[in-house]
Order: structure tokens, then sequence, then C-alpha cells
């Protein structure tokens, strides 16, 4: 039995009809199988239909970059200092509390808001401390079957760049990650933990285990040494094969021009997603007690979209240390992406914004 979804609005990059045009789109065993002007769609008594009463309709929603693991936390953690390293230091306390009741509590419910807000696919990063897989990694194959008529979920291990000093112990760690089902290597590049050796050996064992990689680079406006190195390595011969994604990359600021352009012409060469993270990074970038920020936290969107750098949006960290704020709902993170970034998302009117 075919569902119709009756006297509905598509975006112009889902139709080729005419803009504006009411249109009914047929759905069989969860498959679009025809898009028609309204006026000529031919509904069957058996077919069960849904009236869009004019609405508009898009295909469903990706949260690129969240946490599950901390989400609904901020409640009980009290006080906490300005700016990304005192949000992490009142988060590692916060774990004492974590078992496995309270995560399945928490990761639920983050779920369920971000299936109401029309998410369909969503990549979680998960805190990995040591060398073997956390709680919340482990409760992650449960969350993904229950889920998994709804939101298509990924993980990632989210490790501290100084747990890689070391090969064998990186090995160990990529291992793992190989192992587990939907699962990508990450880590937390920042100027307080940066290490040259550290970076050569993620990037090794990246390659050896064949996984792709999701960083936290540069979540920070004082300096920008892990995304330059990584510009380097990807630029050597080889360089890296599979899948990147970089996160935040705020760092980025703090570079020249013409730097800034080197490292954006090689993330596009190689096929590097930017992930921006604007409720966060204009939250914990430049931020001092009573102070009005002058910097901004959000990466630079504008010159990785004019270098043909892929660049989407997501909601990062809700109710938790990081930030308070937050809903698992990517139509606010855009809205509030665009106006922090200075973009329209069509514009027909001016030249000054560039379109995404």
């Amino acid at each position: 039995m075919a569902v119709w979804l009756n006297n509905i609005q598509l975006p112009v990059w889902l139709s080729n009809l005419a803009e504006n045009a009411k249109v009914s789109v047929r759905i069989e065993n969860g498959v679009v199988t025809d898009v028609v002007n309204s006026d000529d769609a031919i509904l069957s008594s058996q077919d069960s239909v849904w009236q869009g009463n004019g609405r508009l309709a898009i295909s469903g929603l990706s949260e690129m970059h969240t946490h599950l693991d901390k989400t609904y936390t901020r409640h009980r953690l009290g006080r906490i200092k300005p700016g990304l390293l005192s949000a992490i230091e009142a988060m590692e306390k916060d774990k004492q509390e974590w078992d496995l009741a309270d995560l399945q509590i928490r990761m639920h419910q983050g779920l369920e808001r971000a299936f109401l807000n029309g998410v369909t696919h969503m990549r979680t990063h998960i805190d990995w401390s040591g060398t073997t897989p956390p709680l919340a990694w482990q409760l992650f194959d449960d969350l993904s079957m229950q889920w998994r008529h709804n939101i298509h979920l990924e993980r990632v291990a989210l490790i501290p760049l100084p747990l890689f000093g070391d090969i064998h112990n990186s090995r160990t760690l990529a291992e793992s990650i190989k192992q587990s089902d939907k699962a990508i290597l990450g880590a937390f590049i920042h100027s307080s933990n940066y290490s040259e050796s550290a970076m050569e050996n993620l990037f090794t064992v990246a390659t050896e285990f064949e996984l792709d990689l999701d960083l936290h680079i540069n979540e920070e406006l004082q300096s920008a040494d892990g995304l330059v190195w990584l510009a380097d390595y990807l630029n050597r011969e080889g360089g890296f094969q599979g899948s990147m994604t970089c996160g935040h990359a705020c760092g980025l600021h703090v570079l020249s021009d013409e730097q800034v352009s080197g490292i954006l012409t090689t993330f596009a060469k190689h096929n590097v997603t930017i992930v921006a993270l604007p409720t966060t990074n204009l939250l914990l970038q430049d931020a001092v007690t009573g102070v009005t920020p002058t910097q901004r936290g959000i990466t630079v969107v504008k010159e990785a979209v004019a270098h043909n750098v892929r660049v989407m949006f997501s909601s990062d960290n809700v109710a938790d240390a990081f930030c308070p704020y937050g809903d698992y709902n990517p139509i606010s993170v855009l809205k509030l992406a665009c106006m922090a970034s200075q973009l329209l998302i069509r514009n027909k009117v001016s030249e000054h914004y560039p379109e995404i």
C-alpha cells in the first residue's frame, strides 16, 4: 500500500516543478516513487493519504556533531567558570554520576527530542578517556538497535590527543574502534595538549586500520597548530585516504588570510568537511566573566564556502557544561549559524553574502 503526502510544498532543490507549486508525493516501502502536481495526482482508494494543506515538507535532517553522553546534565553542575577548559573540568567531575541508568535516561531523551525535530541521521561523539571502551560506547549498540527505524546513528570515539602519544596504545584504541559497529576514530586536539608525535600516531593507526576520522580540532581562538599540521600532512605524498571531518576549527582566525586560503584549498582537494558549531563556539570562545566578547567564536564559514569546502552546522552540546541551551533542532541551529556567519540560505537580492 502506498502513502501519499497530498497538497504539500517542496523546496526548489527537492523538486523540478515550478517554485511554490503544490505537489503530491507518493511513498512506497519507505521510498519516494513519484512527485506530481497535486492537480494531476491520481489517488487510489486503497492508498493512505495525508493532507498537507499547503505545508512545507523537507527531507529528514542530520545532526553531524553531538554529545549524547553529556546531554541534559547542566542542572546538576552548579556554577561553572567561562570558557572551554572550565567546561571540560566541570564535565569530568560529573562523569562520576554516569552509570548505566543515568546514561540510558539522558541519551534516550536526547534522541526523542531530535526525532521530534525531524532528525533522521545523528552522529554522536562519546568521551573516551582510557584504553578500554567507556560505558556510553557500549550502550550505543542497544540505542542504535532501538532507534534503527527512526534515526540512523553513528558514533565517534572522542579521545584526548595525549592518549595517542604511544603507538602501542594507539593501535589498541584503533583496534577497539575497528571492531565496533558504525564507529569512527576521533580526537580532541587543542593547544593545551598538542603533540606532533601524537598526531603522527593518530594518522598512522587510522590508515593502518582503515578508519575514518572526525576531529575536535583547535576549538579555540589562540592557536591553529593542529590545523596547520593537518594541512601539511594531507599535502604529503599519500596523505590520508579515508573520510575526514574537522569540527570547530575556530583557530583559523589567528592565521593570515594567505595561510587560511592554503589550508582551505588543501581541505577542498582532500574532501575534508568542516562542521561549525555556533551555539558552543559563540558561548565558549572569548568568554570572560562580566565582559562582552569581541572575537568571533565560529570558524571561517564564508571563506570555507568560497574555497568549495563542505560546511555543515550542528547542535553540538545540549543542556550540559558546554552549552546550557539547545534542543537538537537543526533548523534552529541553522538560523543562528546564518546570523552569526552573516550567511543567507538563498539570496536573490544581495551579493554581499555567499549562498549555501
